[in-house]
């Protein structure tokens, strides 16, 4: 996802070109933003808002069932492999239901096409409420958080650790 996309084409090429045995590898890629694959100069699709309204985008961003699923495809093309190890989605997506996005992904993991699950730049209660749906339903939850590194800023790192602390103070305590 990063650098439009490259960063994975790279990484893919690199594999293939040097042997690697996918088993002797860790990969984890990211999805929620588009690939501008008209452009290549782009870094990053978060700088053309209206490219997700475009005729060639429409469910290739986001965090819809659908868009999940193209972009994990697109990401498995040029990585040049059939699953990656963690999917992290990056930030919060406004416009789809917790359960829609908790259920592709858990989808993912049992077509085997990924293995765990992360989040990266959510806020605690969104990660706290995402993982609730999953757990409700059954299906697959996150394993993992990216939280962005600040000295200046933070306040979501304090969230969290009040959020897990709480998870662990129930399953110790049992309150």
């Amino acid at each position: 996802m990063y650098s439009n996309g490259d960063s994975e084409s790279i990484i893919g090429k690199f594999i293939v070109e040097n042997q690697i045995p996918r088993h002797k590898l860790v990969l984890i890629t990211k999805i929620r933003f588009l690939v501008d694959e008209e452009d290549p100069s782009t870094v990053t699709s978060f700088f053309k808002p209206g490219l997700k309204d475009t005729r060639d985008y429409v469910n290739q961003g986001g965090l819809s069932r659908n868009a999940i699923f193209n972009q994990v495809d697109a990401s498995l093309r040029r990585l040049k492999t059939d699953y990656v190890d963690i999917l992290m989605i990056h930030t919060f997506d406004l416009e789809t239901p917790f359960e829609e996005t908790m259920r592709a992904l858990h989808d993912l993991v049992r077509s085997g096409k990924v293995r765990y699950l992360g989040a990266s730049n959510v806020k605690a209660w969104q990660f706290a409420e995402m993982n609730s749906v999953a757990q409700l339903n059954g299906w697959t939850q996150f394993s993992c958080v990216e939280l962005e590194h600040s000295l200046l800023y933070r306040t979501e790192v304090s969230h969290r650790h009040s959020f897990s602390g709480s998870i662990l103070m129930r399953a110790t305590t049992g309150t």
